[in-house]
């Protein structure tokens, strides 16, 4: 049987058009799929059940995904010689489903912390970047980053300048992406922080000016200089990491 209406708009009994899904799309990923429903009948005065909501959001997150897998090995149109790249990680809240039992088949709620990882890079003197974002292991935030660089221009002769806070995750994974084409920075602000942390420990009178002549010499690279006076106040390594900033300090 042959329906002209459906032909016509391209939908078939009981789907939805790919203009409906996308304002879908647009409010399942913007909040919960229940306040989707709502926004959807307040903006478009539609009724559409949750399920459908869901379905149709995952549907499409899928498919962005799989597009982006296969476009793991594209490059960018341009050769880089020199990109800036940043990795960094956020606690954020996520909701679990789990099973109750064997009897009760009805599946239980709980909420949890779980660890996003964002990649991001740019070309040297350039305010236009690139980001990628993960719920996955630190490996799998290194190959998005090396993603970003690639979708940039990076080549065999392209140099990867990577900054970070100082995690050694952070550091690792640059060095596994990049090999010897990349380097690693510790940003001044978390350096910073760290050298505030060491500072009570190394001058007690004079703390603020202590620090302050410690951020001009790394400043002007007298790196060397400066791990010398810390390892001078390093803590010995049974205390504990909270109780040795300046240890830390030196390892980053």
């Amino acid at each position: 049987m042959v329906i002209p209406f459906t032909q016509g708009v391209g939908v078939d009994c009981r789907d939805y058009s790919i203009l409906l899904e996308r304002a879908v799309v647009d409010f399942g990923a913007d909040v919960s799929f229940g306040q989707a429903v709502e926004k959807f009948k307040e903006h478009y005065g539609i009724d559409i059940p949750v399920s459908a909501v869901q379905s149709i959001t995952k549907k499409h997150a899928e498919a962005s995904y799989g597009m982006q897998e296969e476009e793991a090995e594209l490059s960018g149109k341009n050769k880089a010689r020199c990109l800036i790249g940043e990795l960094d990680g956020a606690m954020i809240p996520i909701v679990i489903f789990e099973a109750n039992s064997s009897l009760d088949k009805r599946k239980w709620r709980k909420t949890g912390w779980k660890e996003a990882r964002l990649s991001v890079a740019r070309e040297h003197k350039s305010l236009t970047k690139i980001f990628l974002a993960t719920l996955g292991s630190t490996e799998r935030a290194g190959n998005l980053l090396g993603r970003c660089a690639k979708r940039l221009g990076y080549n065999d002769h392209t140099k990867m300048h990577c900054l970070g806070d100082g995690a050694f995750w952070i550091r690792e994974q640059v060095e596994r992406v990049f090999g010897t084409k990349g380097d690693y920075l510790v940003d001044f602000f978390h350096l910073s922080e760290y050298l505030s942390g060491a500072a009570e420990k190394c001058c007690a009178d004079a703390t603020r000016k202590w620090l302050h002549d410690r951020q001009e010499e790394m400043k002007t690279g007298q790196i060397e200089k400066v791990i010398g006076m810390l390892k001078s106040y390093e803590e010995k390594a049974d205390v504990k990491e909270e109780n040795g900033p300046v240890r830390k300090c030196v390892s980053v």
